[in-house]
């Protein structure tokens, strides 16, 4: 699901920063833009949501009640008052900025998702490790030094740098056309 996911945000990643140019100038959602915005968002909150249910389920007999309760609580409102801080700055933004920002996070997201996936298919044998020497785990962001994690994030970033020097060029040109 993870993997799945690192390429429904590559290209969805890749689609906001298309259109953070062109949203200075007209209204631009499609179906099938908002039907795959949908489907990142869905499968980053379905992985998410899963990872977080196996953390509790490992951690639940070691709580009481009230401690994963109050936990639970406490998660709720700072997403709550971190969705209304965003919803509030969001609409004093510009769209294009908005979309441009959306983007790399979106990229932030697929490297870390993609570290973190394949990490664990090393953790139950699916895949070899190799580790790689001299490198620090950085866990927080996906990145862990073995051949297997970080050959497919570097070739993720290729791709990012790749998709980026595109649009900027198309972007360029549409400009001295207009």
């Amino acid at each position: 699901t993870g993997i799945v996911a690192v390429v429904v945000m590559l290209f969805v990643g890749y689609w906001l920063h298309s259109k953070s140019a062109v949203a200075k100038r007209k209204h631009f959602l499609s179906t099938l833009s908002t039907t795959s915005l949908f489907f990142v968002s869905f499968l980053t909150i379905f992985r998410e949501g899963a990872e977080t249910l196996l953390f509790y389920i490992g951690m639940a007999p070691a709580m009481t009640k009230t401690a994963l309760l109050s936990g639970i609580g406490l998660a709720i409102i700072i997403i709550g008052l971190v969705s209304y801080a965003v919803i509030q700055i969001g609409v004093r933004l510009p769209i294009h900025r908005l979309f441009q920002v959306a983007s790399w996070l979106i990229y932030l997201m697929a490297f870390k998702i993609l570290g973190t996936s394949l990490h664990a298919l090393q953790l139950t044998n699916v895949l070899p490790i190799h580790p790689i020497n001299g490198l620090g785990t950085a866990g927080w962001i996906g990145f862990y030094p073995t051949l297997e994690t970080l050959l497919p994030q570097i070739v993720l970033m290729i791709l990012i740098a790749l998709f980026t020097i595109w649009q900027k060029r198309r972007t360029a040109a549409i400009q001295t056309a207009a």
